[in-house]
């Protein structure tokens, strides 16, 4: 599955990866959190099920996407900045297109 992410086409799980290696688990999510990342296939999976890319949290870190017909909303980069670290977002879309 593609996705549009600030105008460039990403493939969603590798989007997903980025996402999650870029930021941390808080307060309780930390239960959930996997140190260790996500596998590229297990990230597959999840972006297959859901059907969209719309996540709040994926174990225990905040991502704070929403996904319409294909492409990430504008707010989406403003709500994981928030919670990551200012730039955060555009690091794992760099990361995403390098893999």
């Amino acid at each position: 599955m593609q996705i549009t992410v600030l105008g460039e086409q990403v493939d969603a799980a590798k989007f997903l990866v980025a996402l999650y290696n870029n930021t941390q688990a808080y307060g309780m999510g930390k239960a959930q959190d996997r140190p260790e990342g996500i596998p590229l296939e297990e990230a597959q999976q999840i972006v297959e099920q859901r059907g969209h890319f719309n996540f709040e949290y994926v174990y225990g870190r905040p991502l704070k996407t929403q996904e319409v017909d294909g492409v990430l909303t504008a707010d989406s980069e403003e709500l994981y900045d928030r919670d990551a670290g200012y730039g955060r977002f555009a690091a794992a879309l760099i990361e995403a297109l390098a893999s």
